[in-house]
């Protein structure tokens, strides 16, 4: 062998190297392949899962809109509104019926796909949930469709056979509603089983192509480490019948072949062996960055850089697509996950202020603080402010510090806002909301309500109702709101104006009616112990006098701010006051005797609530009214409240209404 080699020239010789390290590379290359062909597999199965992952999502966000939908329908009245959530529903129809083929069509379309991986449970919950939706949910539908037409039909009539038929309809609406909402609730069920299926398919598949790529890294090192090897030994035979040169060639192949990272060569000369050299160099600079990337990736360190060593490199180029294409796939899925938080965080909210203001029955100053707190907490804000308008003299309205809470405890402060002074007062002028993050050292000392702490941000919501501003929300907090934290706020901040005036609005009421009633059964009281003790008839006249001199103080008190009228129980006017005769401009001969429904239009549905209203003060309960009139060009907003008055055997004999108008609260 020596001889045969020592015959040859020296450009046969390295014409033989040259073929080993080609049959190397060859080899290297048909194993880039190989992994590049697996990649390929896996990614292919990673983008047709998402599609399956995208189209279930899809399909259940347009079963809870048609489940929304369902109840609007039983909710409807009127024709054009049920011929209006009809036509919805249809779109709905559609759209969920375009998910699940579309689920089904990435079966159909990869079904002889050996490589694809097959989740035949999927496609089951696929069809059952299509089978339930078109073959039961829909039913519902069309059969809640027939009942809404009935009862609308029905309601043209007013006789006892369809009142009886209504109730009916009602009860199978109700029966409907709870099985499309048990239903609905089975279909999602599955959907999300199948979600759950399908991201479980995509998270084995991403580790299975990081496996993949680290175990092709390794197995494409030890074929170079063992080629590179195999040259080595080639070279040991140029290096004996060649020069100097090769014996450097073979001491870097040799620590190469070990597993190290040897230095590159310094090129001295520009013959075959120098392009040798610079070779191998590439060759030693490619697989270091290669072992570097391959790492990082596997680390799922995603933002890794690595650059091929020309446009024609495929496993570099194959390498950044892979990266590129989990890194998509990573992204995609944490949005996706974040705005669904951000949506189930916002639902939970509105529930919990829900529960909140249907606590309607407590004081103003407690329902306040239960709404600031719960607020300030739900926000994980610092401390906050509740004030409120206060425009009990007209000269001057100011905003008044109803409650406030500050570092997980209530403060109990009185402070006094004027128009225009600071942020609160600001807000209340210009209507608007407003959100503070550039915060000096000492600004909320000066202008803010709050005061004591120096927040990163402050955000205040006027609390409006027919664009009157009825109080302003002040929260302060050491981190800075997030854009749908800041929405949330400005969403229920018209419910809590809203419950917030009703409250003020009955308390006053309340306190008036209480008040009136207290002031008759005392004097009731009085007349009795009279007749029971005339031989201290003297005595007892005083005592009478004095108290009629304070009823009749309060009578003209209320007569002087509200507007009084006595019905019997037909409805008729028995008494009026002067406050009345005077707004409408008759005279009192005119106005008693007549109806409570004088001048009035009704309709069937109408006339039946008002039916139902009368025998209701009959029986004993209080009523009260919102009444929009316009008398001489001006419009009016009363706030009525009608109070059955019972005799001595405690039978309602007659109906007191009191009514206050509200119109200077309102602003148009």
């Amino acid at each position: 062998m020596k001889n045969i080699l020592s015959n040859l020239k020296i450009g046969t010789k390295l014409l033989l190297y040259s073929i080993s390290i080609l049959a190397t590379l060859l080899l290297i290359g048909t194993m880039s392949s190989l992994v590049l062909k697996k990649i390929s597999v896996k990614e292919n199965n990673i983008v047709q899962s998402i599609t399956l992952s995208d189209a279930i999502f899809e399909a259940k966000y347009f079963l809870r809109s048609d489940m929304h939908i369902f109840m609007e329908i039983s909710k409807a009245s009127e024709i054009e509104k049920i011929k209006y959530w009809q036509g919805e529903h249809n779109f709905q129809i559609i759209f969920f019926n375009d998910q699940i083929k579309k689920i089904e069509d990435v079966y159909t379309n990869n079904k002889q796909d050996e490589t694809y991986i097959f989740n035949p449970e999927i496609l089951v919950l696929t069809k059952q949930v299509s089978k339930s939706y078109n073959d039961e949910f829909l039913l519902m539908f069309n059969k809640l469709q027939k009942l809404k037409q009935e009862e609308l039909f029905i309601k043209e009539k007013s006789n006892s056979a369809s009142d009886i038929r209504l109730n009916e309809i009602k009860k199978e609406i109700l029966i409907l509603e709870s099985k499309v909402i048990n239903n609905g609730l089975i279909i999602i069920k599955n959907i999300d089983k199948a979600k759950d299926l399908t991201r479980n398919i995509v998270s084995n598949l991403q580790k299975e192509t990081k496996e993949i790529i680290s175990t092709s890294l390794i197995r494409t090192i030890i074929i170079v480490s063992l080629a590179l090897l195999l040259i080595s030994v080639v070279t040991f035979y140029f290096i004996y019948l060649i020069s100097t040169p090769v014996n450097k060639i073979k001491s870097t192949v040799e620590s190469m072949s070990k597993g190290e990272q040897p230095s590159s060569f310094i090129i001295k000369s520009k013959d075959e062996f120098g392009e040798i050299q610079t070779a191998i160099n590439k060759l030693i600079n490619s697989l270091k960055q290669i072992a570097v990337f391959a790492k990082e990736v596997g680390n799922n360190n995603f933002m890794s850089e690595y650059t091929p060593a020309g446009k024609n490199d495929v496993l570099g180029n194959s390498l950044l697509e892979m990266r590129n294409s989990l890194k998509e796939a990573e992204d995609k899925q944490q949005k996706r996950d974040a705005e669904e938080e951000k949506r189930k965080w916002a639902n939970e909210g509105i529930a919990l202020f829900s529960n909140v203001l249907r606590q309607s029955d407590k004081n103003l100053e407690n329902l306040s603080a239960d709404i600031l707190i719960k607020l300030v907490d739900y926000l994980n804000a610092n401390q906050g402010g509740l004030f409120i308008k206060n425009d009990n003299e007209k000269d001057h309205v100011y905003y008044e510090l109803i409650t406030s809470y500050a570092y997980n405890r209530r403060k109990y402060q009185n402070k006094i806002i004027e128009l225009g002074e600071g942020l609160v007062g600001t807000c209340a002028v210009e209507k608007k909301m407003n959100y503070l993050t550039d915060i000096p050292e000492d600004y909320i000392k000066i202008t803010s309500g709050l005061g004591g702490a120096n927040p990163k941000s402050i955000l205040i919501v006027p609390l409006k109702i027919e664009e009157e501003v009825l109080g302003v929300i002040e929260i302060a907090s050491f981190n800075k709101f997030k854009k749908y934290e800041i929405e949330f706020v400005n969403e229920i901040a018209d419910n809590i104006a809203s419950t917030l005036f009703s409250v003020r609005v009955n308390t006053h009421t309340k306190e008036l009616l209480e008040k009136t009633q207290q002031q008759a059964e005392e004097m009731a009281a009085q007349e009795e112990e009279m007749r029971q003790n005339m031989e201290e008839l003297q005595a007892t006249q005083e005592e009478a006098d004095r108290k009629t001199s304070e009823m009749k103080g309060l009578i003209n008190a209320l007569n002087s701010t509200s507007f009084i009228i006595e019905y019997d129980l037909d409805g008729r006017i028995t008494y009026i006051n002067d406050a009345y005769l005077n707004l409408f401009g008759i005279n009192r001969d005119d106005a008693i005797g007549t109806h409570h429904s004088n001048n009035i239009n009704f309709t069937k549905e109408q006339k039946e609530r008002y039916k139902e209203f009368w025998q209701d003060l009959k029986s004993g309960n209080t009523k009260r009214e919102k009444t929009k009139l316009t008398i001489k060009d001006k419009a009016y907003l009363f706030l009525e409240s009608y109070s059955p008055i019972y005799n001595e055997e405690n039978n309602v004999y007659k109906i007191l209404k009191i009514a206050n108008d509200i119109s200077e609260f309102i602003e148009n």
